[in-house]
C-alpha cells in the first residue's frame, strides 16, 4: 500500500508535463471533486443514519443508557486505522 508521500509524488508525477493551463484545470477538478463529491458522500451517510432515528423512540431507560454509552465509545474510535 502506498503511503501519504507516495501518493503524493504519484500525483506530481502524473501533472509535472502538462501546461500551466492544464494544471489550473487539474486543480479545479480537484476542488470540485472534494466538495462535491466527498463531502457529498459524507453528508449522505448521515441523512441515511437519520432514517433509523425513529426506532430510537421505543427504548426503554436502560436500552436508551446503552445506546448512548455505546456512541460515547465509538467516537473514541473514529479515527483509528484497522490493522489486519
Amino acid at each position: 500500500m502506498l503511503t501519504k508521500m507516495n501518493y503524493e509524488r504519484e500525483l506530481l508525477k502524473e501533472i509535472k508535463d502538462l501546461s500551466p493551463s492544464d494544471k489550473v484545470r487539474i486543480i479545479r477538478m480537484v476542488h470540485f471533486m472534494k466538495k462535491e463529491i466527498l463531502e457529498k458522500n459524507k453528508k449522505d451517510s448521515k441523512l441515511i443514519i437519520m432514517d433509523y432515528a425513529g426506532m430510537l423512540e421505543n427504548l426503554t431507560d436502560d436500552e436508551s443508557d446503552r445506546f448512548n454509552e455505546a456512541v460515547k465509545r465509538k467516537s473514541l474510535f473514529r479515527d483509528r486505522m484497522i490493522r489486519l
